[in-house]
């Protein structure tokens, strides 16, 4: 991860966090109920991150590729299976987010329509 997004996943830590057990969040030990604009910001955070990252992946590849050893080629796998059990995660939060969003508010017409 480059230095620009450890520092903006380090200051979205730092900001935010969830507080367990309900669907608002915390900031400086109290809780917002009723602003969304954090969790808004979390989502665009982790789009950009993801999309440098996906760049970098796409520019590099090959070269990593030729270049790598056996020790560089297996902790790349490692790393691979680790993503995708977070890809895999963050898919089934998207999923129970958007029933809930058409829960919630069904007269609210969705952004794919």
């Amino acid at each position: 991860m480059s230095l620009a997004a450890t520092a903006l996943t380090s200051q979205v830590y730092e900001s935010y966090y969830l507080v367990p057990g309900t669907l608002s969040l915390g900031y400086s030990g109290g809780v917002l109920v009723s602003d969304a604009q954090p969790f808004l910001d979390n989502l665009e955070n982790l789009r950009v991150v993801s999309s440098v990252a996906l760049e970098y992946v796409q520019d590099h590849r090959d070269e990593f590729a030729k270049s790598a050893t056996g020790v560089h080629a297996r902790r790349a796998e490692k790393v691979i299976h680790q993503l995708r059990v977070v890809i895999g995660e963050l898919e089934k939060e998207f999923a129970v987010l958007e029933y809930l969003l058409g829960e919630s508010s069904p007269s609210v017409p969705r952004a794919d329509t």
